[in-house]
């Protein structure tokens, strides 16, 4: 129990430094541009100055504080982060998820930019069109489940037939 307990607070507690310290050095950049004090920053946001410290010394804080800040020193939350980062993710995808951001694309496209789905369609329907028009071999199984994350983000509808369901474009 102790193991999973730590495992929670590693992931909760994650403070990427580098990064962090240049939106910090940026913020107190901006902060002296504008002539304010911590101080000043301070009785503005609400917060303590040791808050505000906190914040340009590159310590983990929430968005709320940021958001704050960039209001007491005048400045859109958006200018806090204008500092070079390098972009790319902590981990890669799985090949799974590889796959499935691959066939995710695949769908939303036909739905984009054809009428297959103007009509309802059984996920055997949609596996066999992959196959014969877009040359993509794939299981139902993949195929239900990206269907199925698109009727949830509301950019399809799914009608029941029986135990099975057909899927449309919304109209």
């Amino acid at each position: 129990m102790i193991y999973i307990w730590s495992l929670y607070l590693g992931v909760a507690n994650y403070h990427n430094i580098k990064e962090t310290k240049k939106v910090g050095s940026h913020i107190k950049k901006l902060r002296t541009e504008k002539g304010l004090s911590i101080e000043d920053v301070s009785a503005m946001s609400g917060f303590t100055r040791n808050t505000i410290k906190r914040v340009e010394d590159g310590g983990n804080s929430d968005t709320s504080h940021l958001i704050e800040i960039a209001k007491a020193i005048g400045v859109h939350p958006m200018e806090l982060f204008n500092v070079p980062f390098d972009i790319k993710p902590r981990f890669k995808l799985s090949p799974q998820r590889i796959d499935k951001v691959f066939l995710t694309r695949k769908i939303y496209k036909i739905l984009k930019d054809s009428s297959f789905f103007s009509t309802g369609k059984m996920v055997k329907e949609v596996v066999a069109y992959l196959g014969d028009e877009e040359d993509v071999k794939v299981g139902s199984v993949q195929v239900s489940l990206v269907l199925q994350r698109m009727v949830e983000a509301g950019k399809m509808k799914a009608q029941k037939v029986g135990r099975n369901s057909k899927y449309s474009q919304i109209k």
